[in-house]
């Protein structure tokens, strides 16, 4: 029997495993906790439950940096949780519960922010700034990044630790179909115990084919890009000025802390490559780290949909199954459901709507998977 629970770090592994945008929100909530001096950020109250799980004594932290510990105790428990229903999976079916897991016994695999400190110690604020190629390249490749899917709001996530967002779990992939004449219909859709509300209808449609940009809607993608970049940097360093530069060429994904490393090092920065895609640089650099973004962005857009197609699909996504679904499972969304037309518009001006409950526990999220097969 394998009824050990799992290491902290063998259970936020296997929750990122399938999941990189909650891995790369995970590291936008640890360069912002780590990048900042600690005067800039508000201290809020550190929640009990969360006290008590890191053995931290102090009651109040800046604000990034509990969003960071709430957010990656919760990613904790859901990996966990995926991984003990793996082993009960594996048990039942007299094999080895690992066997499919690329990840298993490869402590730095499948967790793009490998080597940052556990969740489950007391942090301090280092002196540089982490840097992942994906929350980066995604601003300056200008694809639209949907940062609801898959994580919480800081809001959410300081009201307690369990608060959060769904993720992708192991009780929809890669099982066997169930029988439909044997089986409750809620069991036959993927729930656990089959209780339902309602019926839930079924979402087959297929996604559309994505098509290519234009070089000149690209152009316009990466100038936008570059001025959300720009605002964030500048909250950060009010007195920056911003440098007069253009795009010189696109920088494959596995030589993109390489080349962003080496323009920072032209520029007099002290920045160095961790990994193989991040790289650190000291604070108080925000022109040389637009600069150089701004001239060598990922040839690589960010995941999900970019067009507006792919955001309808993915509005009726929300609207066709998992509102219902939600309904079904007792948890009922009560807010406003805008029109496809407006979901599209909010969505690329960066306010993406979402219909996640403020709380999200493993088994909703595995009866109710946040997003469509086609973008997990």
């Amino acid at each position: 029997m394998h009824d050990e629970p799992a290491s902290t770090a063998a259970a936020l592994r296997r929750r990122l495993r399938d999941d990189p945008a909650a891995g790369r929100a995970l590291e936008e909530l640890r360069r912002a906790a780590y990048g900042r001096a600690g005067s800039d950020a508000p201290l809020v109250e550190v929640p009990a439950a969360l006290r008590a799980r890191t053995g931290s004594p102090q009651r109040e932290l800046p604000a990034p940096l509990v969003a960071l510990l709430a957010e990656e105790a919760r990613l904790v428990d859901e990996g966990a949780a995926l991984l003990a229903a793996e082993r009960v999976h594996g048990e039942a079916a007299g094999g080895d519960p690992t066997a499919g897991d690329p990840t298993a016994g490869d402590p730095t695999s499948g967790d793009p922010t490998a080597g940052d400190q556990p969740a489950d110690d007391p942090v301090t604020a280092p002196r540089r700034r982490r840097v992942a190629r994906g929350p980066l390249a995604a601003l300056i490749a200008g694809a639209v990044v949907l940062a609801a899917l898959g994580t919480a709001s800081a809001t959410g996530l300081l009201d307690g630790v369990a608060a959060g967002a769904p993720g992708p779990t192991a009780a929809t992939a890669g099982d066997p179909a169930p029988d439909a004449a044997t089986t409750p219909r809620g069991q036959a859709m993927g729930t656990p115990d089959g209780r339902r509300g309602a019926a839930v209808p079924d979402f087959s449609e297929d996604p559309p084919v994505p098509v290519p940009a234009t070089d000149e809607e690209l152009a316009a993608e990466r100038t936008r890009a570059a001025d959300a970049l720009w605002a964030m940097l500048v909250a950060q360093e009010p007195d920056a000025v911003r440098p007069d530069v253009g795009f010189e060429r696109t920088i494959a994904p596995g030589l993109f802390a390489e080349v962003q490393v080496g323009c920072l090092r032209e520029a007099g920065i002290d920045a160095s490559v961790i990994g193989s895609d991040s790289f650190t640089y000291p604070d108080g650099d925000a022109a040389a780290l637009y600069a150089c973004a701004v001239r060598f962005p990922m040839a690589e857009a960010a995941d999900g949909p970019r067009d507006d197609a792919g955001l309808a699909y993915l509005h009726d996504y929300y609207v066709a199954y998992l509102l219902p679904c939600y309904a079904a499972e007792g948890k009922p969304y009560e807010g406003e459901v805008p029109a496809r037309d407006e979901f599209i518009a909010a969505t690329r001006a960066g306010d993406p709507w979402t219909p996640f409950p403020a709380a999200m526990d493993p088994a909703l999220a595995a009866t109710c998977p946040a997003t469509p097969a086609a973008y997990r």
